[in-house]
């Protein structure tokens, strides 16, 4: 399935998905009393979903126990997407985020086949050919149901053993005799985002070969609200973030303006650090803002800020001062 998609969802969507693939799935999910509490448990925990021509048709929640190690919450597919390697997919997707988050292993509970009920027998097979092995049996929920306890031993992916130092990512403020610089740095922000505004006045690619840049930069240089960032790694230019007050929200006291990290230090839990940074530096009510569409933003701060948060925060689509619509989350870094 090419056109299949793996992504973070919010809690409340997470339990609208629950309820209606609980509804294709009888066999499994045949106690009403159950279902409203695993759909009623999402609020808390951390949910992917598949999601195949705008309509859900599989997730997996996860909760965490202990620092390392992930326990699955609640796992299903709707019935028409059965043995369509779905299931799968969830769990790969899953595993890689579980190892970003120093997880080191990955445990499930299910009915025991011994109580030879022939869908959860498929389901602990399911769960043993993806490599989860039988821990022990408890009858967890009473004499008529045996359950059997799993586990997976999770391995390091390549980008966990290159995992960056945190110590060593700094936030230095930039100043006006830094504008230069920093506007150099732009042209790279400028081209990993030219999917999206390429096509505006000021994207254009100029004819020194120079990629343009359609934001005023200086701007943040001259704003007394607005404070620029150089991050750096081993002192070395790694991005920046730029923080403002212009918050679509009034009640807002911080924007994360322009975010940037260099490609070398993605997906190694850098921008992770970074944000966290600037939300501790800065403290108050906080929006950040995402282009609708833009997939890769919008799952890299949903995880962020659920996780920064412990999910206290709210997501919500505004219009911006141009009105255009952006994916606005809104939360609290005073969490003292």
């Amino acid at each position: 399935m090419n056109n299949l998609e793996i992504k973070l969802i919010t809690s409340d969507i997470a339990k609208n998905v629950c309820r209606s693939i609980t509804a294709t799935l009888p066999e499994w999910f045949g106690i009403p009393d159950a279902n409203k509490r695993y759909e009623q448990g999402m609020q808390d925990k951390t949910s992917f979903a598949a999601r195949l021509d705008n309509d859900y048709v599989g997730m997996l929640t996860l909760e965490f126990p202990h620092p390392n190690n992930a326990n699955i919450y609640w796992m299903a597919v709707k019935k028409d997407y059965h043995a369509k390697g779905i299931g799968k997919q969830l769990l790969t997707a899953v595993m890689d985020h579980c190892v970003k988050n120093g997880c080191s292993s990955l445990t499930v509970e299910t009915l025991s086949p011994k109580q030879a009920d022939p869908h959860y027998s498929n389901t602990f097979q399911f769960y043993k050919k993806s490599g989860f092995q039988p821990l022990f049996e408890l009858y967890t929920y009473g004499p008529d149901n045996l359950m059997v306890y799993m586990l997976k031993p999770l391995q390091k992916s390549v980008a966990t053993k290159s995992k960056i130092n945190d110590n060593d990512v700094k936030l230095v403020p930039a100043t006006l005799d830094n504008y230069p610089t920093l506007f150099n740095l732009a042209r790279f922000y400028a081209y990993d985002i030219s999917e999206f505004f390429g096509d505006e006045p000021g994207w254009e690619m100029e004819d020194d070969g120079l990629y343009g840049v359609g934001i005023d930069f200086k701007k943040y240089f001259i704003d007394k609200d607005s404070f620029p960032y150089f991050i750096r790694y081993k002192g070395e230019l790694a991005g920046f973030a730029i923080v403002d007050k212009e918050s679509i929200d009034p009640s807002a006291n911080f924007n994360m303006a322009q975010f940037f990290v260099l490609r070398t230090y993605k997906r190694k839990g850098f921008g992770r650090q970074v944000a966290f940074q600037c939300f501790d530096k800065f403290k108050g009510t906080w929006e950040v803002m995402v282009l609708p569409g833009n997939e890769i933003a919008y799952n890299f701060w949903l995880s962020i800020i659920k996780e920064y948060t412990k999910n206290q925060f709210s997501e919500q689509i505004l219009k911006n001062q141009k009105g255009e619509n952006r994916i606005t989350f809104k939360f609290s870094s005073d969490l003292s």
